[in-house]
């Protein structure tokens, strides 16, 4: 819903600028020596740039259903962290929830404003491209050394997340993104960096050694056949075209870099089985294989202890009489957090919470699905929705709730969608206008109104 009649160009430059700068902070800053204090001030400044634009500059406030639920969660969850062990560790996470709950108004804000969104798009999977590239130099926190496979040390790569599944989920956050960023995009500078941009991304997949990640990315990858239509000449050409770019570019860097140490090391670690995403998907397929019999897992037991945790996750709730433990709780009483965040906010919040909680996600699923059937299966909702189910999956084995990169994620995707569902609506005018002949007054800035052509039925 709108507060006020919408104006033809409502961007604020300043708060773009600064929302692109916030996105580089919090890929890139948050474990970095004062980092977060860079990260705070950076998001303060976006901050005060939308609250200029909203009220010095008069533009239209949109409150998306989406954040209204949030808003609703949130609240709920203070009554079991009330009630909490730690009541104290429980209301700090709440008010880190405030904090993201405004972020994620404001990047909302920003990004209906500006309706362009393509680049904004385009910069987070930008800045998890260089947290990666940062791994290939001496300024790095990358590696996180895990359990021993035949005498040698597996690593996976955490860059500056810290965490290897963490920056595994940013991966596929950011594929994710490329993917909206190429169905909105048109011109061909643009869909090539998103190709590009694409590939370092997949390297940085792979490097994390996140399983999870792997099968995001798969749904990704077959997901945009079905967004794109890959099975239709024209478009199957163009995926054509787009794999030799990438092809060629790919094998352009690895000729640069490929007699640096790292490069050496992990190219071998592929070629020889020891990477650690080849180790760990071995494993996962012989456990799977053998019944979920934990014991043949040889790289560690980071299988069996996430069993274990799920049991003990779902032996919490029902303790605390399905009202939940209260936020960040579940590390109170077991000791570590529970490396999902399905368990993590049942546990946590109750069903209650759980079910507003991924009521967030079913209503940006059902407005996606609205959104194909209004436009004829337009690829903007379709790559939204198939991101959507990417980034869920990777909710199965990544704590997520209290992540800002997965708040920035939902909050884009959310606004993608109300520019689209915008242009759409302009589109629809447009095409009234023209059948009574009277001449529209074109909008320079919409990105798909400029083509109007892409809302044609889909010839079957």
């Amino acid at each position: 819903m709108s507060i006020a009649a919408a104006g033809l160009n409502e961007s604020s430059p300043l708060a773009t600028w600064m929302l692109a700068l916030t996105t580089v902070s919090i890929m890139l800053l948050a474990s970095l020596p004062f980092g977060n204090y860079a990260n705070y001030l950076i998001t303060a400044g976006f901050l005060g740039a939308v609250m200029l634009a909203a009220t010095l500059g008069g533009r239209t406030l949109w409150l998306s259903k989406e954040w209204l639920l949030l808003l609703v969660w949130l609240l709920y969850s203070i009554l079991p962290s009330l009630l909490a062990e730690d009541t104290e560790r429980a209301m700090f996470k709440v008010l880190t929830m405030c904090q993201i709950a405004i972020v994620v108004f404001a990047v909302q804000q920003t990004m209906v404003w500006q309706r362009r969104v393509s680049w904004l798009l385009i910069a987070f999977g930008i800045s998890v491209s260089m947290a990666y590239l940062l791994t290939f130099t001496s300024f790095s926190v990358s590696a996180v050394t895990g359990s021993q496979q035949n005498g040698d040390d597996v690593v996976r790569v955490a860059s500056t997340l810290a965490d290897a599944n963490a920056f595994g989920a940013a991966t596929v956050m950011g594929l994710g993104l490329c993917l909206i960023c190429g169905a909105f995009s048109r011109g061909a500078v643009l869909k090539t960096l998103t190709w590009v941009v694409s590939l370092v991304l997949i390297a940085a997949l792979i490097n994390s050694g996140s399983r999870t990640a792997v099968i995001g990315m798969t749904i990704l990858l077959l997901g945009a056949t079905w967004a794109f239509r890959l099975w239709r000449g024209e478009y199957f050409v163009k995926f054509l075209v787009g794999l030799l770019i990438l092809g060629f570019v790919g094998s352009a860097i690895y000729y640069a870099v490929k007699d640096m140490p790292v490069v050496q090391d992990r190219v071998e670690a592929l070629i020889t089985g020891n990477d650690s995403i080849v180790v760990r998907m071995t494993d996962f397929i012989a456990v799977v294989a053998s019944g979920l019999d934990t014991s043949a897992e040889s790289s560690g037991e980071s299988i069996d202890e996430r069993l274990e945790l799920l049991t003990t996750g779902a032996d919490l709730l029902i303790e605390s009489n399905l009202l939940g433990v209260g936020l960040d709780n579940f590390a109170t009483h077991v000791g570590v957090f529970a490396h999902s965040n399905v368990m993590e906010i049942s546990v946590n919040t109750g069903v209650v919470g759980f079910l507003l909680y991924y009521g967030i996600y079913l209503m940006i699923a059902w407005r996606a699905f609205q959104l194909t059937s209004q436009s004829n299966g337009h690829a903007v909702p379709r790559a939204v929705l198939v991101s959507l189910i990417a980034y869920s999956v990777m909710d199965i084995t990544h704590v997520s709730y209290y992540a800002k990169s997965s708040w920035l994620f939902l909050a884009m995707i959310t606004a993608c969608l109300e520019v689209f569902a915008r242009d759409l609506t302009k589109h629809r005018s447009l095409r009234e206008a023209r059948q009574s002949r009277v001449e529209p007054v074109r909008d320079e800035d919409s990105e798909v109104v400029d083509e109007p052509v892409v809302f044609k039925p889909v010839r079957t």
